[in-house]
């Protein structure tokens, strides 16, 4: 919806991620031009793709924030991250540092994860929340929750 929903002749691109960053799965290393034929070709590079393993949040938002002249992230996950920066409070603090040209970055909790070993999945979905929330009001940006 985030994609549809921006207006033709806005700059962007698309990056997946699960613990790292992989070339393959970034649409453009640059930002592109939205029309109606780069709206479909990123749609089918989103459909084809296949999550897997762990989330590293730093890591995407280190890789966005590096690119010239972006004004908006909007990341989209479950708001609890299992590798690289996973302290709450660190990772906001970082995002933060790096955020020099005030990046507005939303983020869009998606709450589909399964509850690790010892942890419910209400426990996490609550974390992931708090974290989300707290990125976007530091960085500028809005929280909100994908409707299940």
């Amino acid at each position: 919806n985030v994609l549809q929903n921006l207006p033709d002749g806005k700059y962007f691109t698309v990056m997946m991620f699960n613990n790292e960053v992989k070339d393959e799965n970034i649409f453009s290393e640059t930002l592109v031009e939205l029309n109606a034929q780069s709206r479909k070709e990123a749609f089918s590079f989103v459909d084809k793709w296949n999550p897997e393993s762990s989330t590293n949040l730093f890591t995407p938002l280190e890789k966005a924030l590096s690119y010239e002249d972006i004004e908006a992230i909007f990341l989209i996950t479950d708001g609890f991250p299992s590798e690289g920066i996973t302290d709450h409070d660190e990772l906001v603090s970082k995002v933060m540092e790096l955020n020099n040209n005030n990046v507005k970055i939303n983020t869009i909790g998606t709450f589909t994860l399964i509850g690790g070993e010892g942890t419910s999945i209400y426990e996490n979905e609550e974390k992931g929340k708090k974290l989300l929330r707290d990125l976007a009001e530091q960085n500028g940006g809005v929280f909100v929750m994908r409707e299940k």
